[in-house]
């Protein structure tokens, strides 16, 4: 376990890979379902 000194870069980095994570969960549901990511949305709204 090496432990990275907190660097700008990395930040982006990580930054940039959570958002492709989200992107590719997006993409995921909307593949299994058109209607879930709606059904979510009004879910979390209430």
């Amino acid at each position: 376990m090496t432990a990275k000194p907190p660097t700008v870069a990395s930040a982006m980095v990580q930054r940039s890979a959570a958002r492709m994570m989200n992107l590719m969960i997006l993409l995921l549901w909307e593949i299994s379902g058109r209607g879930s990511l709606f059904r979510f949305v009004k879910f979390g709204q209430g």
